[in-house]
């Protein structure tokens, strides 16, 4: 009989900080001023208030620059965020002095997969824009949720707001390179973005390679290569992962609008709610 093959280390198996901090100068070109979701976590984050006209507190985990938690501070609730990357973190103490919110916002350099102690407790938990797959593991994103489940009240729900994949994968898949984005500069220079990527549907990874050329006004090129390995979780795996963390499916939507998930839905919005 075979050996049966050994399960990944989960402390081995999280995303690299300095990776994410090489990702930190481009990201809110392509991020900083998309707001789709925001209505969504803002609605989510009014809902979760321990009572009417009162904040609630809020962690987001992958806060990123920082985007989500200064608009839920600005709507007045406590708000904590966690990342790994201190260059990300930078550019959200940045956002958040620029809009006067320093003092509403709590951020902390950590992984989201391990937690340290004396957060919490919080009325929501989010992950936004398809940040829990930077988890690679399943043994990670589960060590995430189950790190998160005791820092939030009885009742506090969890919010992992998730790219659908189909059954050809995540796009690219095969190797091939395509042009995702074209940003200018004050400076006169130009950002342009590309990426290619391999599709393991075995290991529901996808390995990808952003490559970001930035051309100066004299029409030199620097070029910024950053791997990463990004895992998909589907709809049921998703609903199996938040049980065995102790939440239980208190909603599921394809959309930001609240949609129904549906086959071909843009989104894949699980909310779970804490048990106990």
């Amino acid at each position: 009989m075979a050996e049966p093959t050994p399960l990944p280390d989960p402390a081995a198996a999280g995303p690299d900080p300095a990776l994410l901090d090489r990702f930190a100068p481009f990201y809110d070109l392509e991020y900083g001023d998309y707001d789709a979701d925001l209505d969504f976590f803002r609605n989510a984050a009014a809902q979760a208030a321990p009572g009417p006209g009162r904040p609630a507190r809020v962690l987001e985990l992958a806060c990123g620059s920082g985007r989500v938690l200064l608009a839920l501070a600005r709507a007045g609730h406590h708000c904590t965020g966690v990342d790994i990357a201190p260059a990300m973190l930078a550019l959200a103490r940045e956002r958040a002095a620029r809009a006067g919110q320093r003092a509403g916002i709590q951020l902390v350099e950590a992984r989201i997969e391990a937690l340290p102690a004396g957060l919490g407790p919080f009325d929501l938990a989010l992950c936004a824009l398809n940040s829990f797959a930077y988890l690679p593991t399943q043994d990670a994103q589960i060590a995430m949720l189950t790190g998160v489940q005791p820092r939030l009240r009885p009742g506090g729900r969890l919010i992992l707001d998730l790219s659908p994949v189909d059954a050809d994968g995540p796009f690219p898949a095969n190797g091939e390179l395509i042009h995702q984005g074209t940003w200018a500069r004050p400076d006169g220079g130009t950002v342009l973005k590309f990426v290619s990527g391999l599709w393991d549907p075995v290991a529901q990874q996808q390995h990808v390679h952003w490559v970001y050329d930035e051309v100066d006004a004299a029409g030199q090129i620097r070029r910024t290569i950053i791997p990463q390995t990004i895992r998909y979780t589907y709809r049921w795996e998703a609903q199996l992962l938040l049980e065995r963390a102790g939440f239980h499916l208190a909603a599921l939507y394809g959309s930001y609008e609240c949609d129904p998930y549906t086959a071909g839905a843009a989104r894949l919005i699980v909310v779970g709610q804490r048990d106990g």
